[in-house]
């Protein structure tokens, strides 16, 4: 990884986002700086814990009701942490209250007798996500990925990077078409040529920048997580660039990106790094390299066009969320949207008003089916 002499390379230390939202420039400071914030939790004595959900590093998550209206929510008890960084996570959470896709924070309470804090949010009926992806169909996936995408286009223009994006924090209801982002405990507020921590992310959802101990990043490292889902989800794997350890990452994204696209980076950032031997030789491969017959119905060119774009080495080359969202791969999700919304403004009797994309989708081809069936599906379009 970087030397420390490297530490002191102007050229990267002066490295700024290319799609650069400073909340310093945007909101007080009361808005990002955790230390102006003051903590007043309420009394856990208005909750009720039912079962345990499952635990992660920062806490244990329960499912649980609110005695004071019966309402389900999700507690997540958190583990002693420093004050500053939970305080940082209700800022985090409290700038995104808006964005639908993301997990709402309702509470913060303490209990009285053991002094730990309790998270409580709304309840999110989930299934396994790393699962999950690797049998979705190609709507489900325009579908779910356009609402990622809108998830992080949100949080980047509140100046919020999340650092740790990847299946298991994504909570998807198929059943209700809902997805939400959630484990905001590693999410910070982005400031140009600050330096942050490197102890981010998970192995195989790592952008290479801090696979190579770069600390002074910016909101391309969740768009590399972005795309890393949407290979999981593409090519039916529940992570992409599998490995150990950071090395291995390494060595997995140069043999895709090739040898070329990796020291071009590390020229252009005067990163003083000694690469391995074996990374020296990299072709690199195309994203049509890696179709297998269980996955060739996916890998439309459209979704491998805007995979290239998101999975970029160099972040000053990715394409932002914001700008992925206006993608061709999601054009008929658009188009549907744009009908629906025709549709509701003009109060017009249509079978599919109402229906989200999936919905509309299972109906319409219900609809087609019907008619084929009765020798009249050529003379109908629903859309």
């Amino acid at each position: 990884m970087l030397s420390k002499s490297s530490l002191k390379d102007p050229r990267w230390l002066k490295y700024r986002a290319r799609y650069d939202q400073d909340p310093t420039k945007l909101y007080p400071p009361v808005y990002y700086q955790p230390d102006a914030f003051q903590l007043n939790p309420n009394p856990s004595d208005n909750y009720e814990i039912i079962r345990h959900l499952g635990s992660g590093t920062y806490g244990d998550v329960y499912a649980g009701i609110d005695r004071r209206d019966g309402r389900k929510v999700a507690i997540k008890i958190q583990q002693p942490v420093r004050l500053r960084q939970l305080k940082r996570e209700i800022l985090v959470l409290g700038a995104l209250k808006d964005c639908e896709q993301i997990v709402t924070l309702y509470d913060v309470c303490e209990d009285k007798q053991t002094g730990k804090l309790g998270f409580v949010f709304e309840e999110v009926t989930n299934i396994d996500s790393y699962l999950f992806i690797t049998t979705l169909s190609l709507y489900d996936i325009k579908f779910y990925m356009l609402e990622l995408l809108r998830a992080m286009a949100f949080t980047h223009s509140r100046g919020i990077m999340h650092r740790d994006l990847k299946p298991g924090n994504i909570l998807i209801d198929h059943s209700q078409h809902k997805l939400r982002v959630i484990d905001w405990g590693l999410a910070t507020f982005y400031h140009p040529g600050q330096r942050n921590s490197l102890f981010v992310g998970t192995l195989g959802f790592r952008a290479p920048e801090t696979a190579l101990n770069v600390p002074i990043y910016d909101y391309g490292v969740d768009v590399w997580a972005v795309g890393c889902v949407f290979a999981g989800m593409l090519f039916r794997t529940t992570s992409f660039f599998s490995v150990d350890d950071s090395w291995e990452q390494i060595d997995r994204i140069v043999s895709k990106c090739g040898t070329d696209t990796f020291l071009r980076y590390l020229q252009k950032m005067d990163l003083q790094f000694d690469p391995p031997e074996r990374l020296l030789d990299r072709r690199g491969h195309s994203w049509e390299d890696h179709i297998t017959d269980h996955c060739a119905h996916l890998t439309t060119p459209d979704a491998l066009d805007l995979l290239d774009k998101l999975l970029q080495f160099d972040p000053s080359d990715r394409i932002s969320c914001a700008e992925a969202i206006g993608h061709p791969f999601f054009d008929d999700v658009h188009e549907w949207e744009t009908k629906q919304k025709k549709w509701k403004e003009e109060g017009a009797d249509h079978p599919l008003v109402g229906l989200d994309y999936l919905d509309g989708i299972e109906m319409m081809e219900g609809l087609m089916k019907q008619l084929e069936d009765e020798e009249l599906g050529h003379f109908f379009n629903p859309l």
